[in-house]
């Protein structure tokens, strides 16, 4: 693939153009997909093998390429620092590889997990629950004797959304549950492609759902955070202690952006605290499938969730509300439930203006 980036001049605004190709036999790949990681800015190759992205806001983005029997190709982006082009090809999927992989899977295992695995993957909050994988058949199972649940999917998932308006494509990096803590680690890249509305309910219904995905979401949090908007955007932050016996302290003070922020300039700031930051968002209600849960309590004041930093490693995050690494971010809480793939909105989403 060669790779042409230029800026759009006079706007903090970019765009990519490039040539995808065969690295076996340099030919050019006509309809591989190249798109934004998690947002809905993505196009196909034409039968040269080319294409062009537009429009795209500066910052730092995971560029993913792939095409139904080659390997995938992501590789980092970015306004700041663009290059006149890269020298990148697809390599051809190896058949062999893939059958190894389904031949150490369990070949039921989408009877004995799939339930499991949308509840984990998708969600089980009232949008999310609408979310359908329209192609099961290219995810492999794997049990291991540590009653460990690992997920890989032979090619990328497709996913409708019903209750959203998206179509998702979705590159599995890798699944992981743990049935001990039962809890769940996933990562991937995804694009978002709007549904055409049959109607004008369809389109209002749309409208309210991502609305109410939006707020108090991770995106809807980062954002408020680089902006330092916390506070007037619904969101109280203080510090959280684990004292052991599963027992938080929990300080009195809310703490401001700035106090959570190190390193910031105007395109990056880095978000680093100890031990554990308790968040709570009081401008929407905590969802009815959350408030059925057993070990629920106390959910009067708002949705509440628990963070923590994996590695004791700062996280950058950007204006966009994108954060990295992904996997470093623990959640606990609230988020623990409700932000998976069924809830997930892109990084171009705005909320409308009233």
């Amino acid at each position: 693939m060669l790779l042409g980036i230029s800026a759009v001049k006079g706007q903090n605004r970019f765009e990519l153009k490039g040539k995808i190709t065969d690295a076996r036999t340099n030919n050019p790949i006509l309809s591989a997909s190249v798109f934004i990681g998690n947002s809905s800015m993505g196009t196909i190759t034409d039968k040269k093998g080319e294409f062009t992205l537009m429009n795209i806001p500066g910052g730092n983005y995971q560029l993913t390429v792939s095409c139904v029997g080659y390997k995938s190709l992501t590789l980092k982006i970015s306004s700041n620092s663009i290059s006149e082009n890269y020298n990148l090809q697809l390599q051809p999927r190896i058949e062999e590889l893939d059958s190894v992989i389904v031949r150490a899977s369990d070949k039921h295992g989408w009877e004995k997990w799939g339930a499991l695995f949308k509840e984990k993957f998708l969600g089980n909050s009232t949008i999310s629950r609408e979310a359908r994988i329209e192609n099961p058949q290219v995810l492999q199972f794997r049990h291991s004797t540590s009653n460990e649940l690992d997920v890989v999917a032979t090619d990328p998932l497709i996913i409708e959304n019903a209750a959203l308006g998206y179509k998702i494509r979705y590159e599995l990096e890798e699944f992981r549950y743990y049935e001990s803590s039962q809890s769940v680690s996933f990562q991937g890249h995804c694009y978002f492609e709007e549904l055409v509305p049959p109607n004008t309910r369809a389109f209002k219904r749309w409208t309210r759902n991502r609305i109410a995905a939006y707020r108090g979401s991770i995106l809807h949090f980062m954002r408020s955070l680089f902006q330092g908007t916390l506070k007037q955007d619904g969101f109280e932050v203080r510090r959280s202690v684990d004292k052991g016996d599963n027992y938080f302290w929990v300080s009195s003070n809310e703490l401001i952006a700035d106090s959570l922020l190190i390193n910031a300039t105007d395109t990056l700031k880095q978000l680093y605290f100890p031990n554990y930051v308790d968040v709570l968002y009081k401008n929407a209600k905590v969802d009815g499938k959350y408030m059925s849960l057993q070990l629920v309590i106390d959910v009067g004041e708002g949705q509440k969730s628990r963070i923590s930093l994996e590695g004791k490693k700062p996280l950058t995050i950007e204006a966009s509300g994108n954060f990295d690494p992904p996997l470093e971010l623990y959640l606990m809480g609230y988020w623990a439930w409700s932000q998976k793939i069924g809830l997930l909105l892109p990084l171009d989403y705005q909320i409308p203006k009233q």
